[in-house]
């Protein structure tokens, strides 16, 4: 009779801590770079795992090892006992990361930036760095700041993870299938649907943006993030694959509209009238008295001024300013000298 083959021994348990990076580093959980001021990773001091602080709950998904391979040791060794911090920097690492961040356009501009010179950068400092577009130079500066010093603008989400199932326990981690699934379709166009109802696709924000779900800026120029097709909910791509509220199609326009504003402002547009405007001092909303006093000024021998589009990212941007306050938007203002936009 043949002898039974002995169970696999359960592997040890990860023993993660929290560390800092001295560079951007692969999060094994969610694929996504590690990178930001303080401690922004959880390590594990045995085999050598690292990951995201808010991935750490899903290191379980990954079986730990007492015998690191020779790269992993070199990791913890590097994350443990480094002390090299960004100041360190040499002008090709400042360049590496913000390849990762993706703001590597402006990458040739920053040939003479290391960490030292990048920590002491202000927003006028990226003018005098050939950044001359306003809305680019706010993205480079807001993930700067972040990288440094931690204190890049936040939003309060727009929603919420479920922190607790109905009858009052804890959440419980997605299943192993979905989060391997997740794992597996990052860096392709889309990720798994099955999220929640959700169908993420990358996106590109021609405008400031703020994740739904952590409140924190979205990076870099060009595809920052992920965008539900069907209810427009903004994330992170390491957001994605924390617990989300089910998707509601339909949420998306008033969503889109407020992502960048301060707190506190009231937007101009989906808000009631009455909200806007006293019917005792304006006639009407600043806002539609702005675009009538445009249309006065420049369009009245536009041909086609009622039925021509306007270009899209013009549009967006004037929106966005509109949305602000209408009263602070400038009709000779040189970002939307298309009069279509209006």
């Amino acid at each position: 009779m043949a002898r039974p083959t002995p169970p696999k021994p359960a592997a040890p348990p990860h023993d993660m801590c929290n560390v800092h990076v001295s560079r951007p580093m692969w999060c094994r959980h969610c694929a996504n770079h590690v990178w930001g001021h303080g401690k922004t990773a959880a390590l594990c001091k045995r085999c050598g795992f690292v990951c995201h602080l808010s991935c750490s709950d899903y290191a379980f998904l990954v079986d730990c090892s007492h015998s690191p391979s020779p790269s992993a040791r070199q990791t913890i060794d590097e994350l443990l006992g480094g002390d090299a911090t960004i100041l360190d920097w040499s002008v090709k690492d400042v360049q590496a990361w913000m390849v990762v961040v993706g703001i590597d356009l402006y990458a040739s501009h920053f040939d003479t930036v290391d960490g030292k010179r990048l920590d002491a950068l202000r927003e006028n400092d990226l003018l005098g760095l050939g950044i001359e577009n306003e809305g680019h130079r706010l993205m480079v500066m807001e993930t700067i700041n972040e990288l440094c010093r931690g204190s890049s603008t936040q939003r309060q989400p727009s929603i919420r993870a479920r922190a607790a199932a109905p009858d009052g326990k804890p959440r419980a981690h997605p299943p192993l299938q979905q989060s391997m699934s997740l794992m597996s379709n990052r860096g392709i166009e889309g990720i798994n649907p099955m999220v929640n109802g959700h169908c993420f696709r990358n996106h590109t924000y021609m405008s400031p943006c703020w994740c739904d779900r952590c409140g924190k800026f979205m990076w870099g120029l060009v595809k920052q993030g992920m965008k539900c097709k069907r209810c427009q909910l903004n994330c992170h791509r390491m957001c994605v694959i924390d617990d989300l509220p089910d998707c509601k199609p339909g949420l998306g326009s008033k969503r889109d509209t407020h992502s960048a504003l301060p707190p506190g402002v009231v937007p101009s547009f989906d808000t009631e009238l009455n909200m806007l405007f006293d019917v005792k001092e304006k006639p009407a909303p600043g806002i539609l008295l702005k675009c009538i006093d445009a249309v006065d000024k420049k369009g009245l021998q536009a041909q086609g001024i009622y039925r021509v589009a306007g270009s899209l990212g013009e549009v967006k941007s004037l929106k966005m300013e509109l949305n602000k306050d209408p009263e602070k938007v400038s009709i000779d203002d040189q970002r939307w000298t298309d009069i279509n936009c209006w």
